[in-house]
């Protein structure tokens, strides 16, 4: 079988050789790019934010599985895509990593060892303990981590024992993602409350808790005016620091953030205060409406022929003066006295309200944007100012803007520089990854299309040289040109014995150089 391909090989053109070659070079690297594209990998986070004991554990559960998995900075791990949901189910159901569920195997695998005192056992229970409440405590949104630390009070079975600290005691550390956030009053309360109802005789006054910037969170009923001023400085640097976010995030588009520097100053009114209202209105619109009648009362007096009584003692003055006689009206005799009173009780709608301003308002704010630039933008600079305030809610006067020269800082330039290099070095060489295969594919096409014309031209070629041959042999029909090996005579003699073929051959070597000297080094090679 190998020597009828070897033969058949060599029995093919040269031309069909060289087809032959190209066409299986094309194919080999058609599928060698085909295979290369179908190995590149896509890949999805499965786990991020893990610690390197939970990173750990992951990666080698993976591998156990025969999983291709890559671990990036930040504890974020990722998988193949398309596996992630499976991955994750199998993972959680063996508890990985350990920080999603809680871990009663300190517990269980220390105490119930043999030899193992009560003393032991309890150690290891609070040990427990400690450790599952700190990860409860880092499920929460701004928790990134937390360490507990419990002092349970000492339980003595002896009636003559020291109790004179009956209760337990808990401190908490909490480190949160963002270093610039803080523990709300309710996720303090949270904190307190799940410390609380997991430790017997433990009260909220007894739990501290405390973060990373060495801030300590009151309890809601008892906190320190030290860690309410402390809140309150907070929130309003929070406010200060959204509302100048929020003037670079505006002009970012067309000036550039890194061109932009803003300050803003804001007061807050944390002053609680409470309104009370009284309204009274009819039940119904009409203006003569006096309400719903619940009781009325009328009372009539007349009086008629009421004179008046005489007064007054008779006889002299004791001061000296005229003596004085009692008498009678005679007008009054006959007067009349009407009285009518009316007493209507009402009842009408009472609306008795109870408002109590809410605290933080913002009572001052002003703002100061500095551009990187010269005079050339001072007449956009008016333009920017009322956009401020029309962004953020505050009179024209109340914002500065101008434009100033920034310095440049060397080392941030500089790293600035190195990571458009790196990050062009990345975009080039996937660049090149991309445009390697349609390029070798292309090449590949170009040098089969070049292989095939050469053999076309040098066919044509052959072909003319067949049809000037066989033109030259007809002119030399019957012309025989006979030489013997032993013989010494000439070319040039020979052809003197006839001047006929002579003076064809000179023609045909005018008429074709070319094609005379091609057959001349056939005869040779023939002879020789």
């Amino acid at each position: 079988m190998g020597k009828k391909m070897l033969a058949s090989w060599q029995k093919t053109k040269k031309s069909q050789k060289i087809l032959i070659i190209a066409v299986i070079a094309l194919t080999i690297v058609a599928l060698c790019v085909v295979v290369t594209m179908a190995n590149q990998v896509e890949y999805e986070t499965l786990f991020t934010g893990l610690n390197d004991e939970e990173a750990g554990t992951v990666v080698t559960e993976l591998e156990t599985m025969g999983i291709d998995v890559k671990s990036l900075p930040g504890g974020t791990l990722m998988v193949p895509k398309g596996q992630r949901d499976e991955l994750k189910y199998k993972l959680q159901a063996q508890g990985i990593p350990a920080g999603d569920t809680l871990d009663y195997d300190l517990y269980s695998t220390n105490a119930g060892a043999f030899g193992s005192t009560d003393k032991d056992k309890a150690y290891y229970e609070q040990a427990q303990l400690q450790q599952n409440l700190s990860l409860i405590i880092n499920q929460m949104d701004k928790i990134k981590s937390s360490t507990v630390l419990l002092s349970l009070a000492d339980k003595s079975g002896f009636v003559l024992s020291d109790d004179s600290n009956p209760n337990s005691t808990a401190a908490v550390m909490v480190v949160l993602k963002s270093s610039s956030d803080m523990l709300s009053q309710s996720d303090v309360d949270a904190i307190r409350a799940i410390v609380t109802k997991s430790v017997p005789s433990l009260t909220e006054e007894n739990i501290s808790v405390v973060d990373q910037n060495m801030h300590s969170y009151g309890s809601g009923s008892a906190s320190s005016g030290v860690n309410q001023v402390d809140t309150q400085v907070n929130l309003q640097q929070k406010v200060a620091s959204d509302l100048e976010q929020q003037i670079v995030n505006l002009l970012s588009p067309v000036f550039g953030p890194e061109n932009l520097s803003a300050s803003v100053n804001v007061t807050l009114n944390f002053d609680k205060t409470t309104t009370n209202s009284l309204t009274l209105t009819p039940p119904t619109n009409d203006a003569e409406n006096m309400g719903i009648i619940t009781s009325m009362k009328q009372t009539e007096e007349r009086l008629q022929n009421g004179g008046t009584t005489p007064e007054g003692e008779p006889g002299q003055d004791p001061n000296g003066g005229a003596p004085t006689y009692q008498e009678i009206d005679d007008a009054a005799q006959d007067s009349t006295y009407y009285q009518t009173v009316n007493e209507v009780n009402a009842e009408v709608n009472e609306i008795s309200q109870q408002i109590e301003e809410a605290q933080g308002d913002i009572t001052e704010l002003s703002a100061t944007l500095i551009i990187n630039g010269d005079d050339s933008i001072a007449d956009v600079l008016p333009q920017v100012r009322q956009q401020i305030a029309t962004a953020i809610g505050v009179s024209e006067d109340k914002i500065t803007v101008s434009s100033m020269p920034f310095t440049q800082n060397t080392l941030y330039q500089q790293a600035l520089e190195e990571q458009a290099a790196a990050m062009e070095q990345q975009q080039r060489s996937e660049m090149l990854q991309t445009l390697i295969p349609p390029i070798a594919i292309v090449a590949g096409i170009l040098i089969l299309l070049l292989v095939i014309m050469s053999n076309r031209r040098k066919r044509r070629e052959q072909e003319l040289e067949e049809q000037r041959m066989q033109e030259w042999s007809g002119d030399t029909t019957g012309q025989h040109i006979d030489v013997a090996v032993d013989d010494e005579l000439s070319v040039e003699e020979l052809l003197k014995k006839d001047d006929n073929t002579l003076g064809q051959i000179q023609g045909l070597v005018d008429k074709d150089p070319d094609a005379i000297a091609q057959l001349l080094r056939n005869w040779l090679s023939d002879d020789f």
